[in-house]
C-alpha cells in the first residue's frame, strides 16, 4: 500500500520527481559522471521504491526526449537499464535494452549497440518472452545486414520467425518474412520465396496491415508471372485490390488497379480491364500522380482501339496530348498525334488525319526516333493520297521508303513502296507504279510475310486493270487471294473475289464468275460479313448482264 501511495505521489509531482530522472539531469549538466550515476541507480537508497511501472513511464519519457534532447534520453535510458537489472524486472529489461540500442546511432557505438541487443535476446530467451525475443533477433539481423553479413542476418531472421507460431506474427514478423523471401528469391529458391510471401500476406490481412498484404501479394504475382500462370496472377491481384481498398492510400490503389487492368487486357478481358484502368486513372488524378495518369491514359487509349471505340480513343489520346505537353514529353505527344491520325485515316477522315499527322511529323523532327519518323511520313503520304494531293503524298512516301531502307526494314520498305505505287497509279503514271510494284515484289520474296505478298499482288492487279490486261489482273488477284488466306486474313478475300468475278464475266467466263460469287458467299459466311452477303445477289445479276452483253457483241 505504501509503495502504491509513493508511485501515486511521484506521478502527482511529475516525472521530474523520479530520482532516476534527476540523476540523468545531473549527468547531462556535468554535476555527476555516468558511472557514478549508474552505481547510484542500482542502490537501494535510489531504487528502493521504484516499481516496473515507473520504469515504463520513464521509457516513455525517453522516447519523447530522444526527439528533443538525444544525449539526455540516452543517459536516462542507461539508468533505466541499470535499475531494471538491479531490481530483477527482466521483462521490462528486454524492452529497455532495445531502447538503448536504438539510441546508440553513432558508428563508434556499434559494439555497445550489439551488446545491448545480445543482452536483450539472452534475457528474453531466459524468461521465454517470445515477443521480446523476436524483436531482439530482428534488430540483430538488420544490424548484420548493415555490416554486409547476409548469411548471419538470414539465420537470425529465420530464428525470429521460428520463435513463435504464424498466428502470433506481428508487423516486424511480416516484414521479416518478406525480407527472407527476397533473399530466397535472389538465391534462386523460388518455392521458399513464394511460401514466405504467402505467409506474410496471410498474417498481414489477419492483423489489418493491408499495405504489407498488398506488398507481399504483388511480389507473389511477379513469381507467378515468371511461371506463366496469368490466371493465378489475376487471382492474387484481385486479393491485392481488396486489401488496397481497405487502406486510404490512393497511390497503392492506383498501382494495383493499373496492374490488374493491364493483366486483364493481356487475358483478353477488355471490358473489365477498362473498369480497373478507369479506377487507376481516377486515383492518380486525385493524388496528382502525373506519371500514373499518363500510363493509365495510354493503356485506356489502346484498349479503346481494341474495342473499336474510336470516339473514346480519340478523347483519351487528346487527354494524353494535354498531359504529356504539360510534362514536356514531346515524344509521347507525337506518338499520340500519330495514333489519332491513324484513327482518322481508318475512319475515312483524311483532312483530320492530315492535320494530326502533320503535327506529329513536325514534332518528330525534334526527337531521334527513325522508326517513328518512317511511320509518320508513310501514313501522312497515305492520307494526302486520299485527297488527291499526289505530289505531296509521293514526297512523304519517298521519305518513308528511304527511312525504312536505312533501317534495314525490308517489310516496311516494301509496304511504303506499295503505297507509293498506288499514288503513282492515281496520278496516271502506271509505268512508274509497275516499277515500284516489281521492286516491292522483290523485297516481299525476301520475307515470309504472306500479308505483304497479298498487298504486292493487289497493286499488280490494279495496274493490270488500269492497263486493261484482264488476264494478268485475274492472275494477280488470284495470287492475292491465296496469299491473304495463307496469312490468316480471310476477310481480304472478300475484296478480291468480286473483282475476280467481274473480270471473269467481262472475259465471257460466266460460270467462273458465278463460282467466284459462290466463293465470296462462303468466305463472307465464315468471316461474318452479312453486309457483303446481302449485296452478292445484285452483283450476280450485274455479272449476268455483263456476260450477256459481251456474248451479244461477240455474236454480232
Amino acid at each position: 500500500m505504501l509503495e502504491m501511495f509513493s508511485r501515486w505521489l511521484r506521478r502527482y509531482q511529475g516525472i521530474e520527481a523520479n530520482p532516476l530522472y534527476r540523476l540523468a539531469a545531473d549527468v547531462t549538466v556535468g554535476r555527476m559522471p555516468l558511472d557514478r550515476a549508474l552505481a547510484a541507480a542500482q542502490s537501494f537508497q535510489v531504487n528502493g521504491r521504484i516499481a516496473d511501472g515507473d520504469l515504463i513511464e520513464l521509457d516513455h519519457q525517453v522516447e519523447f526526449e530522444s526527439r528533443v534532447n538525444p544525449e539526455f534520453a540516452l543517459t536516462l535510458a542507461q539508468l533505466n537499464v541499470a535499475t531494471a537489472h538491479a531490481k530483477g524486472f527482466e521483462k521490462v529489461l528486454v524492452d529497455l535494452h532495445l531502447r538503448v540500442a536504438d539510441l546508440l546511432i553513432d558508428d563508434r557505438d556499434e559494439r555497445e549497440r550489439e551488446q545491448q541487443l545480445r543482452d536483450a535476446l539472452l534475457t528474453a530467451q531466459r524468461i521465454s518472452y517470445v515477443a521480446g525475443q523476436k524483436r531482439s533477433l530482428n534488430r540483430l539481423a538488420r544490424s548484420a545486414f548493415e555490416r554486409g553479413e547476409t548469411e548471419m542476418a538470414r539465420d537470425l531472421l529465420i530464428q525470429q520467425l521460428d520463435a513463435g507460431r504464424e498466428e502470433s506474427d506481428t508487423r516486424d514478423d511480416i516484414q521479416t518474412a518478406i525480407l527472407l523471401a527476397d533473399i530466397a528469391l535472389s538465391d534462386g529458391d523460388v518455392a521458399d520465396a513464394h511460401d514466405l510471401y504467402h505467409r506474410a500476406a496471410r498474417s498481414a490481412r489477419r492483423i489489418g496491415d493491408y499495405s504489407s498484404a498488398v506488398d507481399a501479394l504483388l511480389r507473389q504475382v511477379a513469381i507467378l508471372r515468371e511461371r506463366g500462370d496469368l490466371h493465378g496472377c489475376l487471382m492474387l491481384l484481385q486479393q491485392a485490390s481488396d486489401a488496397a481498398d481497405r487502406t486510404v492510400d490512393d497511390a497503392l490503389q492506383a498501382e494495383v488497379a493499373f496492374r490488374t487492368g493491364a493483366l486483364m487486357l493481356e487475358l483478353e478481358m477488355p471490358e473489365v480491364a477498362a473498369e480497373r484502368l478507369d479506377i487507376a486513372l481516377d486515383r492518380s488524378r486525385r493524388l496528382g500522380d502525373l506519371s500514373m495518369e499518363s500510363r493509365a491514359l495510354a493503356m485506356l487509349s489502346r484498349l479503346d482501339l481494341q474495342l473499336d471505340r474510336r470516339d473514346d480513343a480519340l478523347r483519351h489520346f487528346d487527354e494524353v496530348i494535354a498531359l504529356e505537353t504539360r510534362l514536356g514529353n514531346r515524344t509521347e505527344v507525337a506518338r499520340a498525334r500519330l495514333t489519332r491520325g491513324q484513327i482518322y485515316l481508318e475512319a475515312d477522315r483524311p483532312a483530320d488525319a492530315i492535320r494530326e499527322l502533320s503535327d506529329a511529323r513536325d514534332l518528330i523532327r525534334q526527337v531521334d526516333d527513325p522508326q517513328f519518323s518512317v511511320r509518320t511520313h508513310g501514313l501522312l503520304g497515305s492520307a494526302l493520297m486520299l485527297v488527291h494531293r499526289e505530289v505531296e503524298a509521293l514526297n512523304e512516301l519517298e521519305n518513308a521508303v528511304h527511312g525504312a531502307r536505312a533501317l534495314g526494314d525490308v517489310p516496311g520498305e516494301a509496304h511504303w513502296l506499295i503505297a507509293a505505287g498506288e499514288a503513282m497509279l492515281r496520278s496516271g503514271q502506271s509505268d512508274h507504279a509497275s516499277a515500284l510494284a516489281e521492286r516491292a515484289e522483290e523485297l516481299a520474296r525476301m520475307t515470309a510475310d504472306n500479308a505483304l505478298r497479298a498487298e504486292v499482288f493487289n497493286l499488280s492487279g490494279q495496274i493490270a486493270l488500269v492497263e486493261r490486261r484482264l488476264d494478268d489482273a485475274e492472275d494477280a488477284f488470284t495470287s492475292a487471294t491465296a496469299a491473304a488466306r495463307a496469312a490468316g486474313l480471310p476477310g481480304q478475300s472478300l475484296h478480291y473475289f468480286p473483282l475476280l468475278a467481274r473480270l471473269a464475266a467481262e472475259s465471257g467466263a460466266i460460270d467462273q464468275a458465278l463460282r467466284y460469287i459462290d466463293a465470296t458467299i462462303d468466305e463472307a459466311t465464315r468471316s461474318g460479313g452479312p453486309g457483303m452477303i446481302a449485296r452478292l445477289p445484285s452483283q450476280a445479276a450485274r455479272l449476268l448482264t455483263v456476260s450477256y452483253t459481251h456474248l451479244t457483241m461477240s455474236t454480232s
